[in-house]
């Protein structure tokens, strides 16, 4: 076999793994971020339209989605997202205020209008089981506030429940849950296994040795007959 031959050969299989890979992880990964900016709190969602769709023709067999209108699939959306979200500061629920679904092809982006903590709150609790299908969906919880950032993963394994410490000096919450998550972030890059990471790597340095020891060897030929 030439060596433009396993180049090529190099390319694909390096190519399709990635690809492969990806597809498989992104329909069950789902991002949620709480935020506070000039006093207003949020939480944005960035979720698999795909994966979002996937559960809703599992909930409702009987209804022709591709069919409903806009309006009438973003009610869905948001029924199953104020169904599947609790959010509790210091154990005192949290009322999720108006849902802006912005539906595309490949991604969802939502923005839920919520009420702050109170002066003094420790901790806030998430529990997301939003479109979760068969215990396959991973939520990050995230919260990006007082000049900070902490998440958690919640998964089937801890009932999708988790809580981040509120407090900047106080990471006795966010310490634990990092070591629920610690083997998560070490398994995985985006959604995607990091053994996946590392072979495709592995195989673009060797596409890239190929390609530097054909243009040598060209180069010496030439040489030689000169």
């Amino acid at each position: 076999m030439s060596l433009r031959s396993i180049t090529s050969l190099l390319v694909v299989a390096a190519t399709l793994l990635l690809a492969r890979s990806a597809r498989a992880h992104d329909p069950h990964l789902g991002t949620f971020i709480l935020s506070e900016q000039a006093g207003h709190w949020r939480l944005e969602a960035h979720l698999s339209t795909d994966g979002m769709h996937q559960f809703l023709t599992s909930k409702y067999p009987h209804e022709s989605l591709s069919e409903v209108s806009p309006k009438v699939y973003q009610d869905y959306v948001e029924s199953e997202l104020r169904s599947g979200i609790e959010l509790r500061y210091d154990g005192t629920p949290v009322v999720l205020g108006k849902i802006l679904v912005n539906l595309a092809a490949h991604a969802t982006q939502v923005s839920i209008a919520i009420e702050g903590p109170s002066p003094g709150a420790r901790e806030v609790e998430a529990h997301i089981e939003a479109f979760d299908l068969g215990g396959m969906q991973n939520n990050i919880f995230q919260l990006a506030a007082y000049g900070f950032r902490r998440h958690v993963v919640l998964k089937s394994k801890n009932q999708f429940r988790g809580s981040l410490s509120l407090l900047a000096g106080d990471t006795a919450v966010a310490q634990t849950q990092a070591s629920k998550t610690s083997s998560d972030g070490a398994a995985s890059i985006q959604g995607v296994p990091r053994w996946t990471w590392t072979v495709g790597f592995g195989l673009a340095a060797l596409v890239l040795l190929a390609w530097r020891y054909g243009k040598r060897r060209r180069w010496l030929v030439v040489a030689d007959h000169h």
